[in-house]
């Protein structure tokens, strides 16, 4: 009686077992998608080791960035989330009429780790590499001829943003539907825009030493930036 209630048992097991896969769908394997990406951003440069007096801000101003996104899963509600992003900056600071204007375009490779909760929301963090595709200082000077007195404009700037920067970068963001999130990221530049820069009144004893002049001085400047970016799944 014993191995025959044995056996019922077993086969009853074996029967509820069947049932079960039948009824429950295979467990899906990692997860994964690819999109695109659109963002618009508030720029900044900061930590300027010598701020020139007469420009009372740092430089400021918006930019937009657009690409492709990438999620792959790890382990559970964890993600790698590269993107390559084709972003355009454009910051200015003035004093008096001395405006100054830096542009650039930059070809943007975050690679970030993303943290998934309540199955909507997602936390990003990780690190984000530049690669600088174009960049422009405009830059003129105004003074007073001591001779005709008349305002004379003079650009003497002439220097580019650096080839290669980089930085860290962490946010958040929500799926407001299955195939669109909305995120909010902070980007903080870790390396120097314009390293080449020869700042004129830095105590150069022979002038043929300036090779990228620069009428204020730029060492140490470094990008951060606010970016409100929309993302469109297509997996």
């Amino acid at each position: 009686m014993k191995t025959l209630f044995t056996k019922m048992l077993l086969i009853a097991g074996l029967a509820a077992s069947a049932a079960l896969a039948q009824e429950s769908p295979a467990k899906k394997g990692h997860d994964a998608g690819v999109g695109v990406r659109v963002a618009f951003d508030y720029d900044m440069m900061y930590g300027f080791e010598e701020p020139d007096d007469d420009f009372t801000d740092d430089p400021t101003g918006f930019g937009f960035e657009a690409g492709l996104t990438a999620r792959v899963e790890m382990v559970n509600n964890l993600y790698f989330v590269p993107e390559v992003d084709f972003n355009y900056s454009s910051t200015n600071h003035s004093a008096g009429r001395n405006e100054r204007t830096y542009s650039s375009m930059n070809l943007e490779i975050p690679l970030m780790f993303r943290g998934v909760v309540a199955e909507r929301f997602y936390v990003n963090a990780g690190a984000q590499l530049n690669l600088r595709l174009a960049s422009n200082v405009d830059a003129p000077t105004y003074h007073t001829d001591p001779i005709t007195h008349k305002e004379v404009k003079e650009e003497m700037d002439d220097f580019e943003q650096g080839a290669f920067s980089f930085g860290i970068v962490a946010g958040g963001g929500v799926f407001v539907m299955d195939q669109v999130s909305i995120d909010l990221r902070f980007y903080m530049g870790m390396s120097e825009l314009f390293p080449d820069a020869d700042y004129i009144g830095g105590g150069f004893s022979n002038m043929d030493e300036i090779k990228h002049p620069s009428s204020i001085d730029m060492a140490g400047a470094k990008m951060m930036s606010i970016k409100l970016g929309v993302n469109f799944w297509f997996i």
